[in-house]
């Protein structure tokens, strides 16, 4: 049942904005005292923002006015986007001040706002991610919303002007229904978090179900589950280890090693500084969608030595360390502990990933020596099919049967090129993609910790 105001449904009235509009006095908002990094990079903006809190709320019940929720991060190319088309756009400022109470959420800072909106707003639409935009009562309940709104009608999707007009319009004049809905939808992302009901002992044969339907979904081509958009899906992989050691089914580890293989060959994994992209948005894990999670790299760290425990491929802990170099040099504060949260897809707002990418011009300025430029080059082009970038999308990908008899040097005397390549040019000289404020990261020093343990403990056996 859908819950909520359906994109179908919403009207704008004939007028856009009217008198009376709240426009902060300051130069500044009050993000600027943030401690968020990404919160404050908003300061600038036209828009009363508040951050999540009890202010906020009390505000849209003093003034009857429904809230408007946005959960971003630094990390987010599109949360820059909506920021840049939208929130810095003076004509939709007038229309959030003077229609909403605008909440400004950093989704690495309060991650437990963002799961609950974000199955509240999936059950809504059919869509969650990033940036997450929904509308509230002034309770805090959600009844409408959605992810990226370009500012006007665009692809498919409605305009934001539209959906803050007609948002606005139902809740002044359709109030009952909206809070019906919401009060539903409430209820029954409460009922699923408490796990109200369910008294039922668990099957095992439950177990036997997810590994089927993941085995429908598997893509014995590429690798991986699914079509484009193609996640990594750790979770699944693990699964389908644990059950391959439990009945020795050589298609569940196929479809593993298989799908761990591919995805480290592919543009999905930064070939040169180690860890993965967040993931890809074609079937082939050829072009990434570029920023880097320390979740995704923690659990993915875990697939890789626990396939490698299982099938002793070398490739696979090749991965695995490359992993955790990549954390070890870019998300960890040696100096005072803990964990960044993330690695920004994009070091301006003109770029979209080409700090990650490279043209065979730019590899060659960078090695010393001839035969390590060389090595990166085919070992790049046998990986993801070179500069999978935006702007050269339909450029097709080498065979590595090709790629390995045009090696200057036997395969063994490439890979420490390949190395001394990739310490040499895992930082190029621009400014570094941005990241977030530190975090003591829990999910990832478990992981890094669990790494070490385990690849102690094989290679000693």
């Amino acid at each position: 049942m859908n819950y909520g105001v359906s994109q179908g449904t919403l009207q704008a009235p004939e007028s856009c904005c009217g008198k009376g509009t709240r426009v902060p006095s300051e130069t500044e908002n009050r993000l600027k005292d943030s401690i968020s990094p990404y919160l404050r990079s908003a300061a600038h903006q036209p828009i009363d923002w508040y951050e999540w809190g009890d202010a906020a709320f009390a505000r849209a019940k003093s003034e009857d006015k429904p809230v408007l929720l946005d959960i971003g991060a630094v990390w987010c190319h599109w949360c820059h986007v909506i920021d840049r088309e939208s929130y810095e756009n003076a004509d939709i400022a007038r229309i959030i001040n003077e229609h909403f109470v605008a909440v400004k959420v950093d989704r690495d800072e309060r991650p437990d706002v963002d799961s609950r909106y974000q199955s509240a707003i999936s059950a809504l639409s059919g869509q969650g991610g990033w940036p997450l935009t929904g509308f509230l009562l002034p309770d805090g309940k959600p009844f409408y919303g959605g992810t990226y709104f370009p500012p006007d009608d665009q692809g498919g999707r409605p305009g934001f002007r539209r959906v803050l007009m007609a948002v606005s319009d139902s809740f002044r004049n359709k109030r009952a229904d909206l809070e019906r809905a919401a009060n539903s939808l409430a209820d029954a992302v409460a009922q699923a978090e408490m796990f109200t009901g369910a008294h039922a002992g668990f099957d095992l044969s439950i177990l036997d179900a997810q590994v089927q339907s993941i085995t429908k979904l598997f893509d014995s081509r590429n690798g991986g589950f699914g079509q484009s958009p193609k996640f990594s899906h750790p979770s699944a992989i693990d699964l389908l280890l644990e059950r391959y050691q439990q009945t020795k089914d050589k298609q569940l580890l196929a479809i593993a090693e298989t799908s761990l293989e591919k995805m480290a060959r592919g543009g999905v994994y930064d070939q040169l500084a180690g860890g993965f992209h967040r993931y890809s948005v074609d079937e082939r894990w050829l072009v990434p969608h570029f920023e880097k999670m320390s979740y995704d790299n923690s659990e993915l760290l875990r697939n890789y030595l626990h396939g490698w425990q299982v099938t002793q491929n070398p490739f696979l802990r090749e991965t695995a360390e490359g992993i955790i170099g990549w954390v070890n040099e870019v998300l960890s504060d040696q100096r005072s502990g803990g964990f960044y949260a993330s690695q920004d897809a994009d070091y301006c707002l003109e770029d979209d990933g080409d700090y990650f990418t490279w043209t065979v011009d730019e590899v060659r300025e960078v090695p010393r020596s001839s035969r390590t430029a060389r090595c990166t080059t085919i070992r790049r082009k046998m990986s993801c099919g070179w500069r999978a970038t935006p702007r050269a999308l339909q450029q097709q990908a080498t065979t590595k049967r090709r790629c390995v008899s045009r090696l200057p040097a036997p395969k063994a005397r490439c890979s420490p090129a390949v190395s001394g390549a990739s310490r040499r040019t895992s930082t190029p000289p621009c400014t570094s993609p941005g990241m977030p404020c530190l975090f003591p990261r829990t999910w990832m020093r478990a992981a890094f910790s669990a790494a070490r343990r385990e690849k102690t403990a094989a290679t000693s056996r």
